[in-house]
């Protein structure tokens, strides 16, 4: 008869254990492959100079809300300006009016003293105004602020400074 040979138990599960084997390392190989080929496909999507200069992006506070704003000290009231025409006119002209200087395009710089409510703050709000400081008062993420400013430049800022430390009240700056 034929050389036809029936397999044996032994031999039935050795061949079962080798298929099981050889299945394994596929699914292996090609779970090993899509993960390569995921990080290449991601890394491709982001450019090369994206990835260097990557930076963490400030956080976008809302606007603060404007309380109170103290009076500003005589000395700091802009002067009225007076226009002279330079030909005579027929009709009477109006009289002249002193316009307000444009507000910064743009975060202003504060100098922040204190932080909570009006209330606890107001003995320190009386002193700085009597020391003839600009002073408002911010409702800013739920908490009022007591801020001296605006800061217009770097002499006045460091006048603000001198003043306060001197008076002995912490403080730091603050852009709104």
């Amino acid at each position: 008869m034929g050389d036809s040979q029936l397999s044996t138990p032994e031999t039935a599960s050795y061949e079962l254990a080798l298929a099981n084997r050889k299945l394994v390392t596929v699914v292996m190989g090609m779970t090993l492959l899509m993960g390569l080929v995921a990080c290449l496909a991601y890394l491709a999507g982001r450019s090369v100079t994206g990835i260097r200069a990557e930076q963490a992006s400030p956080a976008v506070l809302p606007p603060p809300v404007i309380v109170e704003r103290a009076a500003a000290p005589p000395s700091q009231a802009p002067a009225p300006v007076a226009v002279e025409p330079s030909a005579p006119m027929a009709a009477p002209r109006a009289a002249p009016v002193a316009l307000p200087a444009p507000a910064p395009i743009g975060p202003r710089l504060y100098l922040q003293v204190a932080a909570g409510e009006v209330a606890d703050f107001q003995p320190l709000r009386s002193q700085l105004e009597k020391a003839g400081l600009p002073l408002e008062v911010v409702l800013l993420e739920d908490k009022h602020r007591l801020l001296v400013g605006p800061v217009r430049d770097q002499a006045q800022k460091q006048e603000f400074e001198t003043r306060l430390t001197a008076a002995g009240h912490p403080f730091f700056a603050r852009r709104l």
